[in-house]
């Protein structure tokens, strides 16, 4: 009996042991990408330097979409601006999780000639109100744009 309790001390003992070896393995391993994740990113100004405008179809500026509140718009009156366009669900954890950054950068961005556009790719549009109010705690900015396709 004594052997047995013994025995059963020595491989929970063990098991121990190998989940710490492990854990430690892992902080480890993970700690120099930790590190470079959260460094700012900087790409070299001749790759910068080769970014071009996208050219856009007039037709897309015709292009009727609509807005969180079903009001119908077309972009004809962005022409000329820099947008920044994020497709988004409710569904998207992701996606969710990066909203109130979105319309946070929404409002730094304001006079600065480039239009934040949020668009909903949820097949139920008539969630999308309620779930912005909810996740962005009733603050949806007024200049960010949440169109709905």
């Amino acid at each position: 009996m004594d052997r047995k309790i013994l025995s059963l001390k020595f491989k929970t003992l063990l098991t121990a042991a190998c989940v710490a070896v492990a854990a430690c393995a892992i902080v480890v391993i993970s700690a120099p990408k930790a590190r470079a994740d959260g460094a700012t990113a900087n790409a070299p100004h001749a790759l910068l330097e080769k970014l071009t405008s996208a050219e856009v179809d007039a037709a897309a500026f015709d292009t009727p979409f609509f807005t969180a509140e079903k009001a119908e718009i077309t972009l004809n009156g962005r022409r000329g601006r820099g947008a920044v366009v994020n497709f988004w669900a409710t569904w998207c954890v992701p996606c969710v999780r990066e909203m109130p950054s979105f319309d946070r950068l929404t409002v730094l961005l304001k006079d600065s000639g480039v239009d934040m556009i949020a668009v909903s790719t949820d097949r139920k549009p008539e969630k999308v109100p309620s779930f912005l109010a909810k996740i962005l705690n009733q603050s949806i900015s007024e200049c960010l744009l949440v169109l709905i396709i």
